[in-house]
């Protein structure tokens, strides 16, 4: 491996709880391991659909929206980008549902959800194939089991679920309470 900075080869040097990262001798400089950084999106509009797309012919499954964050960019900025370029669709307001490495692009992919009030798209045909709004209890079985997108969906529905449920448990224990 060569330094990034001067040229140089690197060495391997045994960094304390970090393990052997490559070192610039010339620069006195770590090189630590370095991931892409992507975002995804499950967009819910107010019929209570998810939307998927289909990009490129890629595969026989559907995906959520989704991109690479750019130099500069925050992640909440990122998909929301995404978002308007893909399928023209603004959105102001992201949740942050957790992120997830795919090993095969060496990516770390940061997952959001948002809500939309409108079902209006406006398609870019040199990124996405297709796009559909989909009601969420079709919605896993478009997706390929097990994929980063299929995690996601599933979080996000189980969310929703318990977030529906919650309030009125508490409402429950409080109504049980007898010092209330």
């Amino acid at each position: 491996m060569f330094c990034n900075v001067c040229g140089s080869r690197t060495e391997s040097k045994l960094v304390e709880n970090e393990g052997i990262i490559p070192f610039c001798s010339s620069c006195n400089v770590l090189h630590f391991p370095k991931s892409n950084l992507a975002c995804m999106i499950v967009l819910e509009n107010s019929m209570e659909e998810i939307l998927l797309l289909r990009q490129n012919n890629v595969s026989n499954f559907m995906v959520l929206i989704a991109g690479y964050n750019k130099p500069g960019e925050n992640l909440e900025d990122t998909i929301i980008r995404e978002t308007k370029e893909e399928v023209g669709v603004v959105i102001d307001h992201v949740e942050y549902l957790g992120s997830y490495y795919y090993e095969k692009k060496n990516t770390l992919m940061a997952a959001f959800s948002s809500k939309c009030h409108f079902d209006t798209l406006n398609i870019d045909k040199n990124e996405v194939d297709e796009a559909v709004w989909v009601k969420k209890k079709d919605v896993l079985s478009l997706l390929r089991k097990g994929s980063i997108g299929y995690q996601v969906v599933t979080k996000y529905l189980a969310w929703n679920e318990f977030s529906i449920v919650l309030p009125i448990l508490l409402i429950e224990d409080l109504l049980l309470c007898e010092s209330f």
